[in-house]
């Protein structure tokens, strides 16, 4: 599969491939396809690239390019960079995947567990007061998978992180 660029060569199937790999990651974890292709261009890169740059290649809009690079800073999965002599602002992609993916289980999903561990603890304590458990009853057998549930996602996130710590 190739990607069409704008007004520059197009990418070439090397390029697209990796690119396509990031794109369907994103796509897993939930993020919109612009985010993948953006951190696939600037991981392919062979130098920093500016928004205008990006937006030419990609074929995607300004509001694309630009919520996109946000959410990448944010994850710390690019870099901006300030070039001397040039007004425009440059990025690349951080290229140790591995820290990258370790980072974002670490902190995506330890602070989701984290909270759906104190709603469940919240979800206990009203199931056990007065008069609910007359009610909803049903729901204790329910409740006792989702903790279990719980504790193997946590055990399941502690695995992938130490995979890729070693």
């Amino acid at each position: 599969m190739k990607i069409e660029t704008k007004g520059r060569p197009p990418l070439d199937e090397i390029e697209s491939a990796i690119i396509d790999i990031f794109i369907r990651a994103t796509k897993i974890l939930g993020y919109p396809k612009s985010i993948g292709e953006i951190y696939g261009l600037l991981y392919v890169a062979d130098e920093p690239l500016c928004m205008e740059d990006i937006i030419q290649r990609l074929g995607i809009s300004l509001g694309a390019a630009s919520q996109g690079l946000k959410v990448l800073k944010g994850m710390k999965a690019v870099k901006s960079n300030h070039m001397i002599g040039k007004r425009r602002e440059y990025y690349t992609a951080e290229f140790e995947v591995e820290e990258l993916v370790n980072r974002y289980f670490r902190e995506e999903f330890s602070g989701y567990l984290k909270s759906w561990k104190h709603k469940q603890e919240l979800l206990r304590k009203l199931f056990n007061t007065d008069g609910t458990q007359d009610t909803h009853g049903h729901l204790d057998t329910r409740l006792e998978k989702l903790e279990d549930l719980h504790t193997k996602s946590q055990a399941l996130i502690v695995k992938i992180c130490e995979e890729f710590e070693d």
